[in-house]
């Protein structure tokens, strides 16, 4: 199954359609600035958190392993305890293996929020068109 996101935008029109392309060719390098860092504020808190709760608890390295970093586009979450091989185990737990069942307790907290991962990318966007405007 695949969830598309639709974000509807209404730009300006004192703004002409050459303003809007060159806004629009800016348009990435700004987000991929403005976004990591409203979905590290805003989001990751809550992802984290939320993984943490539904960690599976053995020796808690693992639950104390899950944290959040930015990417080029966005924010991951990880959960990168390692075992006494210096293995990473997180994926085993989250994904399960053939003799584990899978915990989710990743992607839960994910779809769980899903709704609200979606607002603060369409405020994000919505941010850029604000202070665009503003500068033509």
């Amino acid at each position: 199954m695949v969830n598309m996101v639709q974000i509807d935008i209404n730009v300006s029109p004192r703004l002409s359609l050459e303003e809007v392309e060159k806004l629009l060719g800016e348009m990435p390098s700004w987000l991929s600035n403005k976004l990591p860092e409203n979905l590290m504020n805003e989001i990751a808190p809550v992802l984290t958190e939320e993984s943490k709760s539904l960690c599976p608890v053995k020796t808690g390295q693992l639950q104390m392993s899950i944290h959040a970093e930015t990417t080029l586009t966005g924010i991951a979450i990880f959960a990168d305890a390692l075992n006494e091989y210096g293995d990473n185990y997180g994926k085993f737990i989250e994904y399960g293996t053939r003799y584990i069942a899978p915990y989710g307790f990743i992607i839960t907290p994910i779809i769980n929020h899903y709704g609200e991962i979606t607002e603060c990318i369409e405020r994000t966007i919505r941010e850029f068109w604000r202070e665009a405007e503003g500068a033509v």
